[in-house]
């Protein structure tokens, strides 16, 4: 006759354990402590085998007839409910270590070939102090959507709105990362756009110098009273209109000041291609003059205290704020102020502007048919270029 919960709850403890059937291999374990046991009885591979599925009331009579019945189910499939059982419970502990700060180290480790050295770093940093303090003991097998938003809210609370745009961008990109290598089935971030949980996300542009401060600027950096390698490293964002850390960690031997050229290697550049960046006259004087103080290094500009072995993420703009420009122009928004001036003088074609930026083409297919390096071109462009900063230096704007 099958169980019911009184028949259950009334059940007396004995001196010695004795069992209650329900039916179909389901049944009570009465313990001489009174506890109770729900055990599945069945037979497999000939043998007569026991497992449980929980105490009562704990796991109620309903629910331990559903999961009998699961059993049944898996015995039809030839699976044994006992081995299964295990296999899970091995599954949910392996899951339960993938946490999100695990995947996370292994993501950052997997694309260290892919990034420049510096922008590693700042991944890395920006998630160490963060992202993972939030979620990183998740598993990455119960982030939820609303977990992650939690994670970058803070960020965007204190006004950086496109740092948490790329935190969420990295946050997605892990999850991916998870999905690929097994870790779940699927990101629940798959949906997830900036542009939509982001207060007020809008593209914001470095802050950069119109025309007319560019004299102004080059007059005042001319009288800057600290290091002359750092006055060097703004005087040569200017006529180079390289991304800062390409700058910082550029070496020696990188550069030939013969054929006016300087060569970045594919790793230390951020679309990961080698560049050419063609030197004019004045920025090859300024070159030799930076070797006569930094020569004895392999770099440009050499530090000796913090993570790198050269000049600090900050040191630029903070010589630019000595010069009375903080938040004016920082030392990325040289590029912009460089490619706004060339394309609005009509003299060169847009494609040799964006080379000399090393900007990657959007377009995929135009992307594989256009390699052009265009350096006669690039070549009389920053000569070009040179020559008119040396124009708006000499002039009353």
């Amino acid at each position: 006759m099958p169980l019911t919960d009184v028949k259950i709850r009334n059940a007396k403890a004995r001196e010695k354990g004795y069992k209650l059937y329900d039916g179909n291999g389901l049944l009570v374990l009465i313990h001489p402590n009174g506890s109770r046991y729900w055990q599945v009885k069945y037979r497999y591979a000939n043998k007569e085998k026991t497992f449980s599925i929980g105490t009562y009331p704990d796991v109620k009579l309903v629910d331990a007839r559903e999961r009998a019945k699961e059993a049944r189910e898996l015995l039809k499939q030839g699976i044994d409910p006992m081995i299964h059982k295990r296999e899970n419970k091995a599954r949910n502990l392996a899951s339960a270590l993938e946490t999100f700060q695990v995947v996370t180290k292994e993501w950052l480790k997997k694309n260290a070939s892919k990034w420049s050295a510096s922008y590693g770093e700042k991944v890395r940093q920006i998630l160490s102090a963060n992202v993972l303090p939030r979620i990183g003991k998740i598993p990455v097998s119960s982030l939820t959507a609303p977990l992650a938003l939690d994670a970058i809210r803070p960020i965007e609370a204190r006004g950086a709105i496109e740092q948490a745009a790329r935190a969420l961008r990295w946050i997605k990109s892990i999850m991916r990362y998870a999905v690929v290598t097994g870790r779940i089935d699927r990101s629940p971030l798959s949906d997830m756009m900036a542009a939509d949980v982001l207060i007020g996300r809008k593209a914001k542009p470095h802050p950069h110098l119109a025309h007319d401060e560019i004299g102004g600027f080059l007059r005042a950096l001319a009288e800057y009273p600290g290091r002359p390698e750092t006055r060097i490293a703004v005087n040569l964002l200017l006529l180079t209109a390289v991304r800062t850390g390409e700058l910082r960690a550029a070496k020696w031997d990188e550069i030939d000041l013969k054929r006016g050229e300087w060569r970045i290697p594919a790793e230390r550049m951020k679309m990961r291609a080698p560049h050419i960046v063609l030197l004019a006259p004045q920025t090859r004087a300024l070159l030799q003059e930076l070797h006569t103080i930094t020569g004895y290094s392999q770099y440009l500009f050499p530090g000796g205290r913090g993570r790198f072995p050269y000049m600090s993420e900050n040191t630029v703009n903070k010589a630019i704020a000595m010069l009375g420009y903080k938040g004016r122009v920082v030392g990325h928004g040289f590029r912009a102020t460089f490619s706004t001036i060339a394309n609005e003088s009509e003299n060169f074609p847009p494609d040799v502007i964006e080379r000399q930026l090393a900007h990657k083409e959007r377009n995929e297919v135009r992307a594989a048919y256009h390699r052009s390096e265009y350096l006669p071109q690039r070549r009389k462009l920053m000569q070009w270029w040179a020559d008119y900063l040396d124009g708006l230096r000499g002039s009353n704007d």
